[in-house]
């Protein structure tokens, strides 16, 4: 059987994809990855013989409609598990609505889940598809797995000093950073309908606001950590819809400040010191690998996310963010209470 297996922003999706064809290959499948534009045209043109397919997601836009058509008009078996998850949210029904619609899931043979949350969630929602849905979890977080470390070694880029060691900062902040502009995002969600399935725009323009606030935080803080600890290099790691041109410009000229975005999140990590996150998934990954990770709240929010922000040291401002980080890298060791309330 032939599986086709998309890739949409490839330093987040290439190492669990690979790792999901590595599987098919060894059961004797033969397996393309790429992008879905040069996939779909291969197999309407019968270059390519129609076989299973794996999308990144199904939102019910009528570009996603049309392309699911026509998967399903040559042929091919459509499969799907959702890259952004939604399961860091602190609504799961907000962004079940956005990215799920009865005629995207109608037309998509299995859909493969994160995990109970998602999966019971969708069960409920679509319950005339329920035998579609797969409780399988997602490839990206099996590199979570202590057995990967060994994979995680990092080739230092030329702009780190040798060996010397640095803080992680996973950004998830979009706002004033993101590769597209605020307005932008608003008409990508007027065409892909969100607006019309209950995201709210006003919400959505509050939230920006807070984002952007957000950012004025961390950049203080980063500026003021880069000084208090000179023998140390800070990564920033924007997310993959941010500009590294943005955080270069809004950050500043620090000598131990970088702002990479090569290579994946997984390597990054697993060689720090220390992860820095607010609100982010790779806040979830540094946890689950035994990297000390602090969550850095200086804004009090209903903005947050609270899921992500549970697993970590809690820090409340720039100070109490030294202080965190010289206990980490001091005593080598630190203690997060899971059952205390944050």
């Amino acid at each position: 059987m032939n599986i086709y297996i998309k890739i949409e922003i490839k330093v987040r999706e290439l190492e669990s994809r690979l790792l999901l064809a590595l599987c098919a290959a060894e059961r004797g499948h033969d397996v393309i990855l790429g992008p879905h534009e040069l996939t779909l045209s291969l197999l309407e043109k019968k270059i390519l013989k129609p076989g299973i397919l794996l999308e990144k997601s199904i939102t019910p836009a009528d570009s996603r409609i049309k392309q699911l058509k026509n998967y399903k008009k040559i042929g091919s078996i459509v499969t799907s598990i959702d890259e952004e998850g939604g399961f860091i949210d602190n609504d799961f029904t907000g962004f079940m609505n956005q990215r799920y619609g009865e005629e995207t899931v109608r037309l998509t043979d299995a859909i493969f889940t994160w995990g109970n949350h998602d999966y019971n969630l969708l069960k409920k929602k679509f319950i005339k598809y329920k035998k579609k849905l797969v409780n399988t979890g997602n490839p990206r977080v099996d590199f979570w797995r202590s057995e990967f470390n060994r994979y995680f070694n990092l080739d230092r880029k030329k702009t780190i000093k040798k060996n010397k060691k640095y803080f992680l900062i996973t950004s998830n902040f979009g706002s004033m950073l993101h590769e597209q502009r605020i307005w932008q995002d608003v008409i990508l969600n007027r065409e892909n309908k969100y607006f019309d399935r209950g995201f709210d725009e006003y919400w959505n323009y509050d939230f920006q606001a807070y984002q952007l606030r957000l950012t004025s935080k961390f950049i203080f803080a980063l500026r003021y950590i880069s000084r208090k600890f000179s023998n140390y290099n800070i990564i920033i790691r924007p997310h993959p819809t941010e500009s590294v041109e943005a955080w270069k410009a809004v950050i500043g000229n620090y000598k131990n400040i970088f702002v990479i975005k090569e290579g994946s999140i997984g390597k990054w990590v697993r060689n720090s010191e220390l992860v820095i996150h607010n609100s982010c998934t790779s806040g979830i990954e540094s946890f689950a690998a035994n990297i000390p990770t602090i969550v850095y709240r200086p804004l009090k929010s209903n903005f947050e996310r609270k899921y992500p922000n549970y697993f970590g040291i809690q820090a409340f401002n720039h100070e109490d963010l030294e202080n965190k980080i010289r206990t980490i890298i001091n005593k080598k060791k630190y203690k997060i209470d899971l059952n205390k309330k944050k």
